[in-house]
């Protein structure tokens, strides 16, 4: 949307119930607010500068009153002006209460009482002015014709006296010899609706401004569509009557209603809407004067039998695209109803920015005073450290005159900071809500996702269908769906960890990538790969993996060289697709079949050769124990028996371990629901920072609730004597018990196998019987050596078993 660049100013609307009261909008207009000062750039927090030519700002709103009922034709005497400044332009108090004062004048309120006050709230400065239409001498209310046109030919002498930009309304500035002077900007009326061809000049200015602004569909034009029609047709017949006009106008959720009580004009208002401005109902052909001639006096809605909701077959929705084709309603209506969440979303958003603004405030000037007493002190110890160091007078001086001197640079340094962080404070706003669209498609929502893709439709030139192909992506290979039904992007989804995606913010489009290299392009109706992806049968695995997702039947658009390799990667990779085109999805059938009856006789070959192999080497192997030298004999003999388990650490273990899965259980749900923690580090802006850490603050209070505490309990419940509880413990000691005992039996036949091993190479290492005697002796002292282990091996397995016999078991 273009910025304003020039000073407005504007007549003040009634409220939502319709009524106006100088209680109320004098109690607005004065009310404390947050702003800058224009001359000191200082943020301003409290009163807002206030005049009036009443007796008191207090009073003001009683006097007036007092005054307008000395009026008795005057139905309303409260007035709401509204000048506002372009972005950027800070007029002082006395430039703004003088504009007010000049704009009273040109539209014939001078010396009328008024209220007015300068807000610096938002972006644009602005004066509210509440004035009395009733002269408080003369009781009588000025004739203020063409109010609108004066207000803004006022607005350019503004704004040439002041020395603001100009800019064109109805009049505008234009210089002749270095003269400024005021005119018509458009010379006839003619040329004015010329110059507004194309830009919905046939619907009401309200109507208008909230097409452009939206792109959405206004109820002016929605009205002057399909009801339109009905209500014409229903006017040439000969069933024309107010009842019939009523139903018609209910089949799609309008509603005639008189403008007042003579019941001689009329206007059609949104009923599931009220909030909508409605429209003249001669807008759409139904002018009070042709009613009534036609169908006689007005006769209201009957709705004692009337069942609106049963009798409507579609109704107005703001949330509405624009150029949405009718024939596609029913899809229409489903997005218009998700568009309205995410538009409710967005204004949340708005909300908790906005309510974030002044936190952030407080914390950055908070974070400038700790910085500010942080080189205050460091500049104390500085001076402090030269006035000890012992030096003489004159070096002592020449320091602390440094000393000084760089403390005034650096004081000087930091206020520069300090001004720039404020002013980056100033300038910050929260995202359009294009923007903030943009972003949450970025994060895979699929609603803001279709959001994105209707803007880049209005944007789009009328007849051109969306889905339409560039010409350079004529020639581009592609996937497409079989239905001529309107097909958003789908959801972004990690089709494996070798991909990646990102969401076009102007289209909606979303980019998947295939090992860090661009593949594809899912625009909708289509998925489009590009030059170098088209040979790549990993990309072309992930997007017939995603267009079978979408389409079901995929229909193959390229060369014969793509669809060659498209029918290959889906028959190598076994993919579980099915195409569209009949030829090319038998092709796939014959060579799966062909694949797996190939596969199948190699396997049988395979098996042949394997079954032989494995006779031979059975054949071959003997069953024996791996041989053990003398070292590793000795080693395993040495080794201690294994240490029986402890059922108290045995039962604390198991319980930490299962308490640990469930815990990375819990955690994965919980990042699959709640995406990852905000990290307010990467946010931008002080106010953005603000909300990540509100949001992070969040997201760990829902940690806790879904994840520690759970996990807590979890642990409590396997601690505690619940009989699922016990036998978790009892399951895990018995089978520490297993395991312990398996590794006993273990340790006993290696400690065999290193005597036997021992006595070998005892007997195969002497000399060649050198003395019969000496070798019996020998043996009898292995033997006896021998036995005396055995015996040893007993005693332990007994003590063992004995001290298994005797533990108690204690429950955790």
């Amino acid at each position: 949307m273009r910025k304003r660049i020039a000073m407005i100013a504007k007549i003040g609307g009634r409220r939502s119930d319709g009524k106006t009261s100088f209680r109320s909008l004098s109690k607005y207009i004065n009310s404390f607010r947050h702003g800058i000062n224009p001359e000191t750039g200082e943020v301003t927090s409290g009163a807002v500068a206030v005049r009036t030519n009443c007796l008191s700002e207090d009073t003001a709103w009683i006097e007036m009153w007092g005054t307008s009922v000395r009026s008795k034709r005057t139905k309303d005497p409260v007035m709401h002006l509204i000048l506002s400044w372009s972005e950027g332009e800070c007029p002082t108090d006395d430039q703004a209460f003088d504009a007010g004062k000049f704009a009273l004048a040109a539209i014939g309120l001078e010396g009328h009482e008024y209220l007015s006050a300068v807000h610096r709230d938002t972006d644009n400065a602005h004066l509210h002015i509440m004035v009395n239409k009733v002269h408080p001498d003369t009781h009588r209310v000025p004739k203020m014709s063409y109010s609108k046109f004066t207000l803004d030919k006022a607005m350019r002498q503004i704004e040439i006296d002041q020395g603001w930009k100009h800019d064109n309304g109805p009049f505008s500035v234009k210089e002749l010899d270095g003269k400024k002077s005021i005119d018509w900007t458009y010379t006839s009326a003619a040329n004015r609706l010329k110059a507004r061809v194309g830009t919905r000049a046939e619907l009401p200015e309200k109507a208008r401004q909230f097409e452009v602004h939206s792109g959405n569909e206004s109820l002016a034009s929605y009205a002057k569509g399909q009801p339109k029609d009905d209500a014409r047709a229903l006017m040439e017949s000969a069933k024309a009557s107010w009842h019939a006009l009523h139903m018609i106008l209910a089949t799609h959720g309008l509603e005639l209603r008189p403008v007042n009580d003579r019941n001689n004009a009329f206007y059609v208002a949104s009923v599931s809407d009220p909030a909508q401005a409605p429209i003249k109902a001669s807008d759409i052909g139904l002018g009070g004067g042709k009613l009534i001639k036609q169908l006689g006096p007005y006769e209201p809605l009957e709705t004692r039998y009337f069942d609106r909701e049963g009798l409507e077959s579609q109704k107005y929705s703001r949330h509405r695209p624009l150029r949405d084709p009718t024939k596609r309603a029913e899809n229409r209506e489903k997005r218009a109803k998700e568009r309205a969440e995410l538009r409710g979303k967005y204004e949340g958003f708005v909300v908790e920015w906005k309510a974030m603004k002044a936190p952030a405030k407080a914390a950055l000037a908070h974070t400038q005073k700790l910085r500010r007493e942080a080189l205050t002190d460091l500049l104390r110890a500085e001076r402090e450290g030269i006035r000890r160091s012992g030096l003489d007078g004159n070096h002592r001086r020449a320091l602390l005159s440094v000393a000084a001197f760089t403390a005034a640079a650096k004081r000087d340094e930091l206020k520069v900071k300090f001004k720039a962080e404020n002013a980056r404070l100033r300038k910050e706003k929260h995202p359009s809500y294009r923007e903030w669209v943009a972003d949450c498609a970025e994060a895979g929502d699929p609603t803001a996702i279709a959001q994105l893709r209707g803007f880049s439709y209005a944007e789009k030139r009328k007849g051109k269908h969306p889905q339409e192909p560039d010409a350079t992506d004529l020639q581009r290979p592609y996937f497409t769906t079989t239905s001529d039904s309107d097909l958003d992007p789908a959801r972004p989804v990690g089709l494996s960890e070798r991909v990646t995606w990102t969401v076009d913010r102007s289209t909606g489009a979303v980019n998947y990538s295939v090992n860090d290299r661009l593949a594809f392009l899912d625009e909708g109706q289509r998925i489009t790969f590009n030059q170098d992806s088209r040979n790549d049968a990993d990309s072309i695995e992930m997007g017939l993996m995603l267009a079978k997702e979408k389409f079901g039947a995929v229909a193959v658009h390229g060369g014969q060289e793509f669809r060659e390799r498209v029918l290959a990667t889906a028959v190598e990779r076994r993919l579980d697709v099915r195409f569209a085109d009949p030829e090319l999805e038998q092709q796939r059938k014959d060579a799966i079949k062909a694949d797996i009856d190939q596969k199948r006789q190699r396997f049988i070959e395979d098996q042949q050769q394997v079954d032989v192999i494995r006779a031979q080497h059975e054949a071959k192997k003997a069953p024996r124990q791996a041989a053990m030298t003398r070292d590793e004999a000795q080693q395993a003999l040495s080794a201690p028996a294994p240490v029986r388990p402890v059922r108290d650490y045995v039962e604390m273990d198991a319980v930490e371990a299962d308490v640990a899965q469930h815990r990375s259980r819990l955690d994965r749900t919980h990042r699959e629901l709640l995406g990852k923690r905000p990290d307010p580090d990467k946010a931008g802006g002080f106010i953005g920072r603000h909300m990540a850490k509100g949001k992070a603050m969040q997201w760990d209070n829902d940690f806790g609730k879904n994840v520690e505490r759970p996990s807590e309990a979890r642990r409590d419940h396997l601690n505690s004597h619940h009989p699922d509880a016990i036998k978790f413990r009892d399951d895990a000691w018995s089978q520490a018990l297993k395991t312990h005992d398996s590794s006993v039996s273990a340790w006993t036949k290696k400690c065999d196998y290193a005597r036997q091993t021992l006595m070998n190479t005892h007997v195969d290492s002497e000399p060649a019987a050198p003395n019969q005697d000496d070798q019996r002796a020998a043996r009898q002292t292995e033997a006896q050596r021998l036995q005396q282990r055995q015996e040893e091996q007993e005693r332990e397995r007994e003590r063992q078993n004995s001290l298994n016999r005797d533990s108690p078991d204690l429950d955790m």
